[in-house]
């Protein structure tokens, strides 16, 4: 099973002003510290999160304070996920035991959370099983529980995108398709009654792939990228109908799909890299050379 690292960015700025960051030590008049707020939430327990697919448990088995200044919080997490009707077999094939929808599996997954106290920037560098991590899950609760402890801030968590890479697919030709997104009004959509209440707009999305295994010409797409003002008009506009936005989906140089926004590149998903724990023999990733994988991923940032 191959393992990856998401990286995401960890600031705290002012309510209603959010261009306003806050020292990562210094959040209050007393100095507080996120990554000692962080460390006294993520005692070992269990916590109920919600997402698209319901209620789910994520448990924090451990956590520490480690590197410069204590800067790094390093915390395993098993992620619950049920509802699924399956067999298990061994690597022999043989029938090993029944899951019921009931059962609940955990995903043991890492992360790295390195908060510098002077800096008005961290990092959440999170491990992914294939495409199974905790942020999703993990990030609405932080931020929800932050907010209570700290009424007059926010914590703001985004994802990091390596936009060189982004830019480096485009001019290889590896664009694979795009949307282009237009939000209406009730008043504006001729065929309102068929598809909207009287309050409800609609998001119309245009999918564009090329027929069979190809890939689309790139070179508009590139310069929409560099914010070219006529490209931007263009890759908005197909059969003169003007969408408000549109994105692009690319095979990176390490084989993995990404999708960017042309209004805002920065916006799309996590930049994932590889990374190559060792293992134990019951082929989970050992803690510390995981935290050692996952913070090399963060100082490769720069």
């Amino acid at each position: 099973m191959r393992h990856r690292a998401a990286i995401y960015s960890v600031r705290v700025h002012k309510r209603n002003h959010p261009n306003e960051f806050k020292a990562l030590g210094a959040l209050d008049d007393d100095a507080r510290y996120l990554g000692d707020f962080l460390y006294g939430l993520l005692e070992p327990k269990a916590f109920t999160c919600v997402d698209a697919l319901g209620e789910r448990e994520v448990i924090c088995e451990s956590r520490q304070l480690a590197g410069e200044d204590d800067a790094d919080l390093q915390a395993i997490f098993s992620a619950g996920e049920r509802g699924v009707r399956a067999r298990i077999m061994d690597k022999d094939g043989q029938f090993r035991l029944d899951q019921m929808p009931t059962d609940t599996q955990l995903l043991r997954c890492g992360s790295v959370f390195r908060l510098p106290r002077t800096s008005d920037i961290g990092w959440w560098a999170c491990h992914m099983h294939k495409t199974r991590g905790v942020k999703t899950l993990l990030a609405p609760e932080l931020i929800n529980r932050f907010q209570a402890e700290f009424p007059e801030l926010m914590l703001k968590i985004e994802p990091v995108v390596n936009l060189a890479a982004l830019k480096a697919a485009l001019e290889e030709g590896k664009l694979l398709s795009a949307t282009l997104t237009k939000y209406e009004r009730p008043s504006d959509i001729a065929d309102n009654e068929k598809w909207s209440g009287e309050e409800t707009g609609l998001k119309l999305d245009l999918s564009i792939k090329p027929a069979g295994r190809r890939v689309l010409p790139s070179q508009l797409a590139l310069r929409a990228f560099n914010k070219e003002n006529a490209a931007l008009s263009s890759v908005v506009e197909f059969r003169g109908l003007d969408f408000d936005s549109a994105s692009f989906e690319v095979e990176l140089a390490d084989g993995i799909t990404r999708t960017y926004s042309t209004a805002r590149p920065d916006s799309g998903f996590p930049f994932a890299q590889y990374i190559e724990p060792e293992l134990e023999s019951d082929g989970d990733p050992k803690d510390a050379s995981l935290f050692t994988e996952l913070g090399q991923v963060i100082t490769g940032l720069g």
